[in-house]
């Protein structure tokens, strides 16, 4: 996954034994989402979790990728999501 990353993102870091991602939102989800995007992609399920937690549609995520904020990744058989830089 890493090499997959690597070709799409300027720098990447790896980061062994990543614990499940915990996504809290303060203020802005949505921002908050982006943050976390910013440095660790999380993937389309993880995603899918925030967003209904948060009582957001997944269509916020289509919107994002069309204005090219965020880059969708496929990983095998899982789609990741990357902040753009």
């Amino acid at each position: 996954v890493y090499q997959i990353f690597k070709s799409h993102i300027p720098q990447v870091e790896l980061l062994m034994d990543l614990p499940k991602t915990e996504l809290y939102a303060e203020n802005d989800p949505i921002q908050s989402l982006l943050n976390t995007l910013q440095v660790h992609p999380l993937s389309k399920d993880e995603i899918s979790s925030y967003l209904e937690n948060n009582r957001l549609r997944w269509n916020t995520i289509e919107e994002l990728v069309t204005k090219e904020i965020l880059k969708p990744i496929h990983s095998q058989d899982t789609e990741f999501y990357v902040r753009t830089y």
